[in-house]
């Protein structure tokens, strides 16, 4: 057990961004799942989750400021949160093919509370939800992860996947998710469709700025960078290196972007085989020139 247990472990830690989400999802996913049955066991009351679930109501989330994180770890059964893992899994890959594993950390964050303040906004905003205000809650990482597909197929939409053995561009697997909720959210699960709407602008927006060489996640990526900072001091230090603009990071981080650098080199001169050099976007172009 203990091996078993150790394995996990060793996996998480040495996993990437992309891992580690679904590493936590997953496990809080079985935490919850088994609680609730051990509650129901005993025909005790499960009313706690609430303090996990992002409400519509504001005096509620005033009381449960931290709901706007945790309800993004929270599923309600298993073909919800398998949906959400293999759909992250997915177009995470994809979407570290053009971002650092900071910039995935951050859409996460930033899809699943712009989700989260849209579905807010909305119930107290529109005459059709008043009545469900106080008692509407919403759970799930649907909101982060489609702001990672968003991003995706706003960086690169002409981007060819395998969808069901037929080939499909990103940008049309995006549109179809967005008019999906857009037509849903007078639906029975109209709170979690517009948290996917929330999510959509937000990996838009990123995907936008980040074609102009803007990155809007910067500020989630800093405060976590400060957070595993506190918790990294009772371990080895880092050993630091230098390099070009004098900015100090860690081994890892420095041969991650290094390889990272050299995979995106080689797909856009791959794209330049298979499209012409034209089809490259002025931001690929000003990569090719000054790779050092």
């Amino acid at each position: 057990m203990n091996n078993i247990k150790n394995e996990i472990i060793e996996k998480f830690r040495n996993g990437d961004a992309l891992t580690k989400l679904i590493f936590i999802n997953s496990a809080i996913f079985i935490v919850i799942s088994i609680l609730l049955v051990v509650v129901k066991l005993f025909n005790g009351s499960a009313n706690w989750i609430h303090y996990l679930m992002f409400p519509a109501d504001i005096y509620k989330f005033i009381v449960t400021p931290w709901s706007i994180i945790s309800y993004m770890f929270v599923h309600s059964d298993l073909f919800h949160i398998l949906f959400n893992m293999v759909t992250l899994f997915y177009f995470g890959k994809l979407f570290l093919e053009y971002c650092t594993q900071k910039d995935l950390i951050g859409i996460y964050f930033l899809g699943g509370i712009a989700g989260a303040a849209f579905y807010m906004i909305c119930y107290n905003f529109f005459p059709l939800y008043e009545n469900y205000v106080y008692s509407g809650y919403v759970i799930g990482a649907s909101a982060a992860v489609m702001a990672i597909v968003v991003a995706v197929s706003t960086i690169d939409p002409e981007r060819i996947v395998r969808l069901f053995f037929i080939d499909v561009k990103v940008k049309w697997i995006a549109i179809a998710l967005v008019l999906l909720s857009f037509i849903e959210i007078a639906g029975n699960n109209a709170g979690g469709e517009i948290t996917h709407l929330g999510g959509a602008l937000a990996g838009f927006l990123f995907g936008y700025q980040f074609q102009r060489g803007n990155n809007i996640t910067k500020g989630i990526s800093s405060l976590f960078d400060k957070i595993a900072d506190l918790f990294s001091r009772s371990r080895k230090p880092k050993i630091k290196v230098k390099y070009g603009d004098s900015k100090r990071e860690s081994d890892y981080d420095y041969n991650y972007r290094k390889k990272k650098e050299s995979d995106n080199i080689d797909r856009i001169l791959d794209k330049i085989k298979q499209h012409g050099y034209d089809s490259l976007s002025s931001d690929e172009k000003k990569q090719l020139f000054t790779k050092k």
